[in-house]
């Protein structure tokens, strides 16, 4: 009895990217093993199998080969030449397959009379027991043995041992995602259904995850004798991503261990290599753009795909999205949605996302939304204080968290604390210039912008925060603004507007750049959501005679990584500098090289500046890390910020779990508080109605009295209570920053930090460059 296996096979060569050129059988006797082609040619014989068929790619003759699955279709191959050049060769008859050791054995070639082989009797298939050796050794040290599948009989059922080389490159809690996954696409958990939703926070490895889990169920089922779970595999992901994804199979499993199709809109041959994907072995894994994937849409219909992974999955949270839509006509029962954000503050856009992991788990979206969505709002109305409404509200909410997290993993940075070095956050406030003021009531004072925020069309008002945001940032970019020369007599400005008077951020970031350079030996990444801000602080840089590296948008997507390498490697006096686009990075942007990280401004969605701060806090980073966050003290910066508690909060309600979460958020529609500017050291220090000494001592709040008020001959929803409304911020601020402490420079107070220490020693009280500090460690 000889093990036989589907291989795939080529013809050695050097050449960098290598593919398959067709399948053929292997079969094995006495640990050597003979491989032929389909028709039957010999192709190679293979020395010492039991050592090298399971460890990727092996060699034999003039070709390589690559393991593909035990040969289940019960026939013998047979020489072409031999097979009609002896006829009086006669094969066995077909008896029923036994396997032994977890590999097929097929009766040998004989020579002997057809009766010969009918006298001998034929074990019953009833009888027959069958072998359950799993592909890796279950009993060895560290061996990570996925769940078996509920109510098994244990002598019919394959343990799944993933591949000791991924094993040993996993962290404990990446250990415990792969096992989540597995259950999940197994249906070996109490839910309908064969998807997950891997919702990790940034650096903890979704990718590495991802990958184990896929080569275990390419090379491996737990039903003995079966073709492994999956042979094909789609990866969905943005066309920036693609090349990083390819990469990191490589990085993780070695060059030639699985085989890629990477689409990445640099061939013009797509659709034909894709029709090659569908009518070959060749490959095992399709990674594909979500663009590119409505020109093909065709074509990849005729590909019985077994698995799909949806990087940057949030990306499918519109019901109407077309590349959803597509998805969802390839039928695949597999599903992998990766993603850092999956909700935000909308449960209809999370509905969409889960309902496409697992189609049907949370019903219809018409009964979703009856029995979740419009009870969870009630509660969460600002100015609801109906205890029965809230505690409806709070049990809903809870019963959508049970469920959802039977297929929903959510990790945060803490699981990888123990593995990185300290970390230490700062929130700075910098007073405005006497400029930006007078910028600001320049434009207050007109009679348009009153019209903006009482009457006009969203997108006037869309302007003018980008107006606001830009006087924070620096008054030059004013030159260019079309609703302010609109509004403000640009040229009575012009002259000030192109002086050397920066702003308040601009002013910081120059001290915190010296003081840093001072350390000689640390490098830093600087961050904006703006273009245009990043050509303002690239004349900064050029002035400050600072080296500097740029990445943006406009950076070509095959540089990207070597202008990366290239910074971590270099020294911190010949590149100190990594100017960053927010919204530019992607998987594999990790910045360790540098220490220090500046957040020059913030996005309206949370998730896009925390995944900017992870750059340098991830796997590889040696040194403690310091986060600095520039705000202007008084003005839309703080407003947007505290926007940003709460759209994180929501996200921990229904991800995180985190009990003490208050889910509350502001009305965004208040417009005349995100255009207010209070000469205040910090805003959001005065919102907190904190009384602490501003000394840096640990704080603690106690818990706030509920707030509740019976109403009457009117609706919770209905009911507008400023006082009451003004509380519910205070406390979820309040709740956000609970783990800052407060520093106030005007007393004295000094965090440690021998950078923003240096800065505060040197600084003028009466214009002081900080004005207010949250720090947390």
């Amino acid at each position: 009895m000889s093990p036989r296996y589907n291989v795939l096979w080529r013809k050695q060569t050097q050449r960098k990217n290598k593919t398959w050129d067709g399948d053929g059988k292997l079969v094995i006797e006495d640990d050597m093993g003979v491989v032929r082609d389909e028709a039957g040619n010999f192709l190679a014989r293979v020395k010492n199998c039991s050592k090298v068929i399971h460890n990727g790619v092996f060699r034999g003759g003039s070709f390589e080969f690559e393991l593909d699955g035990e040969d289940t279709d019960g026939e013998p191959i047979i020489p072409a030449k031999r097979a009609a050049s002896s006829p009086q060769l006669v094969v066995a008859p077909k008896i029923p397959k036994i396997r032994s050791v977890g590999l097929l054995k097929r009766p040998r070639l004989a020579t002997k009379s057809v009766s010969d082989l009918i006298s001998k009797p034929v074990k019953p298939v009833s009888t027959i027991r069958k072998n359950t050796t799993p592909l890796f050794d279950p009993k060895e040290e560290n061996a990570l043995v996925m769940p078996r599948p509920p109510n098994c009989d244990p002598e019919s059922v394959r343990d799944v041992v993933v591949d000791p080389i991924l094993v040993e490159k996993l962290r404990p809690h990446q250990r415990n995602g792969v096992t989540f996954l597995y259950e999940c696409l197994m249906g070996f958990r109490s839910f309908e259904g064969h998807g997950a939703l891997l919702a990790d926070g940034m650096g903890l490895g979704k990718t590495l995850q991802t990958i184990t889990l896929l080569w275990t169920l390419l090379k491996q089922n737990p039903k003995p004798g079966n073709q492994p779970v999956a042979r094909k595999i789609l990866i969905c992901c943005p066309v920036t991503l693609v090349m990083n994804w390819k990469k990191e199979f490589r990085k993780w499993l070695g060059p030639h261990r699985v085989s890629i199709l990477a689409l990445n809109g640099s061939s013009g041959n797509d659709k034909q290599n894709i029709r090659g994907f569908a009518n070959t072995n060749v490959y095992h894994v399709m990674i594909i753009g979500y663009e590119k994937m409505l020109t093909v849409a065709d074509e990849l219909e005729q590909i019985k795909f077994d698995v799909v992974v949806c990087d940057e999955g949030h990306r499918l949270k519109s019901g109407s999205n077309k590349v959803l839509k597509v998805l969802e006509t390839l039928n695949i029962r597999h599903r992998v949605l990766l993603s850092g954000t999956p909700i935000q503050n909308d449960l209809t856009e999370f509905y969409n996302v889960a309902n496409f992991v697992n189609p049907g788990v949370l019903g219809d979206f018409k009964g979703f939304q009856k029995n979740y969505i419009k009870p969870i709002y009630r509660a969460r109305e600002a100015n609801c204080t109906n205890e029965l409404v809230l505690q409806q509200g709070e049990t809903i909410s809870r019963q959508l968290i049970d469920l959802t997290k039977q297929f929903v993993l959510r990790r945060t940075i803490e699981e990888i604390t123990a593995f990185l070095p300290p970390r230490s956050d700062y929130i700075l406030f910098a007073p405005p210039t006497k400029l930006q003021t007078k910028l600001f009531e320049s434009l207050q004072k007109t009679a348009q912008f009153s019209r903006i925020l009482n009457a006009a069309p969203a997108n006037d008002s869309l302007q003018l925060i980008t107006t606001f945001r830009k006087i924070c940032n620096s008054p030059a970019l004013l030159t260019d603004d079309a609703l302010f020369s609109g509004l403000c007599d640009i040229d009575d400005l012009r002259g000030e507007l192109s002086s050397k008077v920066r702003s308040a951020k601009i002013i910081l970031l120059v001290k915190l750049l010296k003081q840093i350079y001072r350390l000689q030996d640390e490098k830093v990444v600087l961050v904006s959501n703006y273009t245009q801000t990043l050509d303002v602080l690239e004349k900064l840089m050029n002035v400050l005679e600072l080296p500097f590296t740029r990445l943006d948008g406009a950076t070509p997507a095959n540089l990207r990584d070597k202008i990366v390498s290239d910074f971590n490697k270099a020294s911190w006096d010949s590149s100190f500098v990594f100017l960053l686009s927010a919204k530019s990075g992607g998987m594999g942007l990790n910045l360790v090289g540098a220490s220090r990280l500046i957040l020059f401004d913030n996005d309206w969605n949370p998730s896009v500046d925390l995944q900017a701060m992870a750059r340098v806090h991830r796997d590889g980073q040696k040194r403690p890390v310091h986060i600095y966050r520039l705000l202007t003290a008084g003005c839309i910066d703080e407003k947007i910020f505290q926007r940003q508690l709460i759209k994180t909060n929501l996200s921990d309600k229904f991800l995180d779990d985190y009990n003490d979460t208050n889910e509350n958020f502001f009305d965004t529609s208040d417009l005349k508080d995100l255009f207010t500017v209070s000469d205040i050291n910090s805003n959001t220090h005065h919102l907190l109605d904190c009384k602490c000494a501003g000394d840096g001592q640990d704080l603690e709040y106690a818990e706030p009295a509920k707030i509740s008020r019976e109403l009457s001959f009117i609706s919770a929803l209905n009911y507008q209570d400023p006082n009451l409304e003004g509380e519910k911020k205070k406390q979820q601020i309040r709740r956000c920053l609970m783990d800052y402490r407060h520093f106030d420079p005007l007393i004295g107070s000094r965090t440690g930090d021998a950078v923003i220490d240096g800065i505060l020693d040197s600084q003028d009280k009466d214009k002081p460059a900080v004005s207010y500090i949250f720090m947390k460690n």
